[in-house]
């Protein structure tokens, strides 16, 4: 399995033959000449000797090995750049399996990669001197499924399947070559920028294994192990950094008898010591570890140092193996664990059931080992920056197969109707990142792309099939980098499924999977389209560049997020990425960002409970903000530079965000150069965002430009924090908006504007909010803004409108502008006709809405509300006509607000439709799916329990996921309570009619009706109980139920329930603490808001006259 030496290693142990034949008879003989007593004196002073032989010559030899400064060097720190530059030694062995890949030309920046890997090329030499090495092991190339007779296991191994069982399967992995040169390193890595001709081949051949060897290992008790109650506290979660793992063989031996998640199994792993040490720390959680099969010896084969004592830490989830002798520095040895577990639901490993047509539930296995779940289901060493290749076996019932990170490289037969799956090694990977999935699945595709789907379930499969190399190639050529991996699984699940981010294994559900792009809306192929992106760039950032630790998670989301806009304007060139961030992820970010407890993007990450709260929808969103900003500031020439750079440094290593940014420098043209890092940092280590007041001096054409931290109270911006922030500027003058590249950086607290236009001319800052902040002017050029919006809004970009309305808002809120004018700057709207300002307008008026619903004035709201959008009612295409995705988008918004506000003619067109649907024997084929919604959401709230319970009932029959969506959503739309708690109540109801799939949906629509935010609350926080007991393997539906609970805290009085909620449900809960605090500041607001603005919009609702 890795190197090996036919050298003894000094300081192992000397094996000692025992004498015989001829030999025997000549002791006996001397023995019987001295006699009985003074034979034990001779044998006595012998042994003696023969210890003092061999103990001070070893003692010697370690000695000095200790000492050597290249014993030193050749141990680097466990740091970003010496776990990068191992993860460059270990690819350049275990590249094998991409070894026909072509390599462009390097980049000269190359050399920085080379830095990191040459550690002590003298100890290295010494080592190979020390070692004669095996000969080369080759794993088989097999392309298909072979089956071969299972080696008969000693000690009766079916019940402990290690390190025997391990045994028997082909061994592929080696360990990495000392002092690989950076070039060789790099074959097979990355393409050079724009060199598209250069992307390599996918994986050809693989290398074959020698037999294995047959020693037996002496198995003691096997007693569980205890936890150590005395550690109680996370003030290290870290490993320390005196040996890091080279290669893993793993060998899991899933319990299929039932649906319990008990398993056992065994890991291999080669480990290197960076450092002497006597104690082996990695992670272990809820295993029992087989003390009896816990070995250590040297790579080659030799005994090492005993092992005293192991311990666990239940708290900080810690296996300590406490050793006799020091490990040595630089050497590499194979520690052999076997280990069990009992059922539970939160070890990472996950069974789902699914009903075929015929016969009983079937249970299919799978891995979710994001982010620290790996450790409960194998020790191992599981943070992020921790990497190495994995061999992945699994033993399975001879009716089902697995799947797993890489192709399969052989199949055995074992015993009591089972095989063993063995998968060829993988690249270097974090343990978050390895997987499997076992099922009786079908697959579709060929062995480059698969998908697999519930035996009859897969009705649509072409589009994934045929999109998803697509999805590969666009992003191999926008990232100038190879795809590495030689094939993709994607597996179809029933249910929603966590956003698993497995190496070359993806997860989607059967709504995203199963796309028909015949007979489906726009707006659902927006949907697929960005799940698919979505998944597929995570395999560049995430699996194959990973964040050195949990506080630059960002890195991997944000990324991800990022690019799975530009992935959909490059196959739709109608959805323009910049746009739909705008609306999808910056305007809701903003909107908790401006409140107390914020957090920032990269935060202190120093307990297990902060890591999972590290990944969360609110950082992930401002990362997609900071990114757009970077990319729109520098062009997307160099944006994307410093992306191939990033990627070509550190495919199969680890990143931190100080080594993005100096990518990004890299990437900066010559004459014009920027420190990244002195831009950026601030904005991701720093809570919230500027507001930037631009007071013009008129008679001098210049302005005057002052930052402080935006928040909604006084106190808060009061904040020592600036921010660099990229000044762009227009004007009436001078309509360019395409110009996103910083006039000036505003690092300081104030700054200049000069050459502006005369007093009659208005000026914009911040070019199709391009930049993550906020700008407040002085009342004259409001005036003048608000004018041109009224005389011809088309004058100014589409972007900056919807910066008009989002800023106007919230500096009013903040009590900054007077709300009239905010109010003023919606009347254009009359004459809107683009998405964007649209939906960015009434996310606001949407909010200023719900506080004016308990008011006298809110019949007036409503009024002027319809008046608003009457006037677009007639552009709506009812015969369901779709020309493109975001005319079709604004004509969903427009349909749902225009009937949600009362405007007559569209209600009973609603149920004119509706009543079409009914009678209709193909009820709803025709209608137009982006209006579908709002039609069943008007005659739930019109028509009673009737139409409730005909949709009810049309849910169970329907099979498409679309309509499911719109259903699921509409029924929310009751104004009856007791209907909408018996629907809630099918939540947790065993018989599936809600799926996993349809809870963000149904949840998200109690939060838009005012009927029902009380209903929702109450459910959710009477019965977390039983709705985490149902979706605790799916923290996304949690997530968005949680966030449910915290949209619908619509009093005062709910703050007090969500303090004790959460105190009481800490442990279960999925959004973090600040989420919690922000609610409860949100509802204090709310009764402050209607003391201080209140009157003034009323004022402004009376006196208010429109013509329509």
């Amino acid at each position: 399995m890795y190197e090996s030496s036919a050298q003894r290693v000094v300081g192992s142990r000397p094996k000692v033959r025992r004498a015989g034949g001829p030999a025997t008879s000549a002791l006996q003989n001397i023995r019987n000449a001295v006699g009985q007593r003074k034979w034990k004196y001779v044998i006595g002073a012998c042994f003696l000797l023969s210890v003092v032989a061999v103990v001070l010559p070893a003692s010697a030899a370690r000695s000095a090995k200790r000492t050597s400064p290249h014993r030193h060097a050749a141990a680097p720190a466990h740091n970003t750049a010496a776990q990068n530059g191992a993860a460059d030694e270990q690819r350049a062995v275990y590249h094998a399996p991409a070894a026909n890949k072509k390599s462009p030309a390097r980049s000269p920046t190359d050399h920085h990669v080379a830095k990191a890997r040459k550690a002590a090329p003298a100890a290295s030499a010494a080592r190979k001197r020390r070692r004669t090495t095996s000969p080369t092991r080759k794993p088989p190339n097999i392309a298909e499924e072979k089956e071969h007779e299972d080696e008969p296991e000693k000690n009766s191994a079916a019940d402990e399947p290690e390190p025997a069982a391990v045994q028997n399967a082909p061994e592929v992995l080696a360990p990495a070559a000392a002092d690989k040169d950076d070039t060789q390193a790099s074959k097979g890595r990355t393409t050079k920028a724009g060199n598209a001709e250069a992307i390599a081949k996918k994986v050809a051949a693989h290398r074959q294994s020698e037999a294995p060897s047959n020693e037996s290992i002496f198995r003691f008790a096997t007693p569980t192990l205890p936890s150590d109650p005395g550690d109680h506290n996370d003030e290290n979660i870290r490993l320390p950094k005196n040996v890091r793992p080279v290669g893993y063989k793993l060998v899991l031996v899933p319990e299929y008898q039932d649906q319990s998640m008990s398993f056992k199994g065994s890991v291999r792993i080669m480990l290197e010591a960076l450092e002497p040490t006597k104690l082996i720390q990695l992670h272990a959680a809820n295993l029992v570890i087989n003390r009896g099969n816990l070995t250590l010896r040297f790579a080659s084969g030799a005994p090492g140092p005993d092992i005293l004592s192991i311990r666990t830490n239940d708290f900080s989830q810690f296996l300590y193996i406490n050793l006799a002798e020091d490990l040595l520095a630089g050497d590499k040895y194979e520690l052999n664990i076997s280990f069990s577990t009992v059922a539970m639901y939160d070890n990472g490993f996950n069974v789902r059931r699914y009903q075929r047509d015929e016969g009983p539930p079937v249970w299919v296995y799978g891995a979710n080992f994001l982010p620290t779940e790996a450790r409960r289901t194998f020790p191992c060493f599981d943070e992020p920056g921790i990497k190495a290749p994995f061999i992945i076996e699994v033993i399975r019932p001879n009716n089902l197969h697995t799947v797993s990170n890489m192709p399969l490289s052989a199949t055995y037969k074992k015993r009591n109707d089972t095989k063993a799956d063995v998968f060829i090694t993988s690249f270097p990977m974090s343990t978050f990142a390895t997987g499997f999935f076992i099922s009786d699945f079908v697959s579709y595709g060929n062995s480059t792309m698969k998908l697999w789907a519930r035996p009859g379930a897969a009705k649509d499969v072409d589009f994934l099939l045929t999109m998803g190399p697509q999805i590969l190639k666009f992003y191999e050529e926008y990232f100038a980098s190879a795809y590495q991996l030689p094939k993709t699984d994607v597996i179809a699940m029933e249910h929603y499924i966590s956003d698993i981010q497995n190496m070359g294994l993806l997860y989607l559900p059967e709504s995203i999977a199963f796309y028909d792009a015949e007979d489906s809306s726009i707006s659902k192929r927006q949907t697929v389209m960005l799940s698919l992106c979505h998944a597929f760039s995570h395999e560049w950032f995430g699996n194959l560049v990973s964040p050195e630790w949990w506080d630059d998670v960002w890195l991997m989301d944000g990324f991800a997020t990022y690019f799975q806009y530009r992935c959909l304007e490059y196959f739709d060139q109608t959805a323009k990425s910049y746009d739909l961030m705008l609306v999808n992820e910056i305007v809701p970010v903003m909107k908790h960002d401006i409140m107390k407890f914020a957090p920032a993007v990269v935060t202190s990450v120093d307990t297990q409970y902060r890591i999972y709260q590290s990944f969360n929808v609110f950082s992930t969103q401002k990362a997609v903000a900071l990114l757009r900003m970077l990319d729109m500031a520098v062009g997307e020439e160099h944006f994307k530079m410093g992306v191939y750079k990033v990627l070509d440094k550190r495919m199969f290593g680890n990143v931190t965000s100080a080594f993005v940014w100096e990518a990004f420098t890299e990437a900066m043209p010559k004459k014009r150069p920027l420190k990244v890092a002195n831009v950026m940092e601030p904005w991701v280590t720093q809570p919230g965002f500027p507001m930037l007041m631009v007071n013009r001096v008129y008679d001098e054409n210049a302005a005057t430009l002052v930052q402080s931290k935006f928040a909604l109270e006084p106190e808060e911006r009061e904040s020592r924090f600036t921010w660099p922030i990229p000044i762009t500027f227009v004007s009436s003058e001078q309509r360019l908006f395409d110009n996103t590249m910083p006039t000036i950086w505003l690092y300081d607290k104030e700054g200049q504007l000069e050459n502006l236009p005369g007093p009659h001319h208005w000026v914009l800052i911040n070019s199709k909010f391009a930049g993550y902040y906020k700008v407040n002017y002085d009342v004259h050029n409001w005036d003048l803004i608000i004018r041109q919006l009224l005389w011809n809004h088309t004058y100014i970009h589409p972007l900056n409108r919807a910066q008009i309305q989002n800023d106007l808002f919230d500096l009013a809120k903040a009590g900054l502008v007077n709300y009239t004018v905010a109010l003023e700057a919606t009347k254009y709207l009359l004459k809107e006709q683009d998405y964007i300002p649209w939906k960015a307008a009434f996310e606001k008026m949407k909010d200023v809405g719900v506080r004016l619903q308990t008011t006298e004035s809110y019949s007036k709201w409503k009024g002027y509300m319809s008046s608003l959008l009457s006037a677009n009612f007639a552009n709506i295409s009812w015969d369901g006509n779709e020309t493109s995705l975001l005319s079709t988008e604004l004509e969903s918004e427009l349909a749902f607000l225009t009937c949600y506000y009362g405007y007559q003619p569209c209600i009973d067109k609603a149920l004119k439709m509706f009543r079409e649907v009914k009678e209709s024997t193909t009820a709803g084929d025709d209608l137009p799916t982006h209006l579908r919604y709002t039609v069943f959401c008007e005659a739930v709230k019109t028509g009673g329990e009737k139409n409730w319970k005909f949709l009810w009932d049309r849910l169970q029959e329907s099979d498409d996921p679309s309509e499911r969506s719109d259903i699921i959503k509409a029924l929310s739309c009751s104004r009856s309570a007791q209907l909408l708690g018996n629907y809630l109540k099918s939540v947790v109801a065993p018989d599936d009619v809600i799926r996993h799939e349809d809870i963000p949906g149904l949840f998200t629509s109690f939060s838009d009706n005012h009927e029902g935010k009380p209903v929702a609350f109450k459910f959710i926080n009477d019965e977390w109980g039983s709705i985490h007991k149902r979706f605790r393997d799916v923290p996304e539906v949690l997530f968005q139920i949680e966030e449910s609970l915290l949209e619908t805290a619509s009093e005062s009085a709910d703050a007090k329930t969500l303090s004790s909620f959460y105190k009481h449900n800490k442990q279960s809960t999925k959004i973090p603490e600040w989420r919690y605090k922000q609610v409860q500041e949100e509802r204090r607001l709310d009764d402050a808001w209607k003391a201080k603005f209140y009157p003034v919009v009323k004022h402004w609702l009376d006196e208010i006259e429109l013509a329509v």
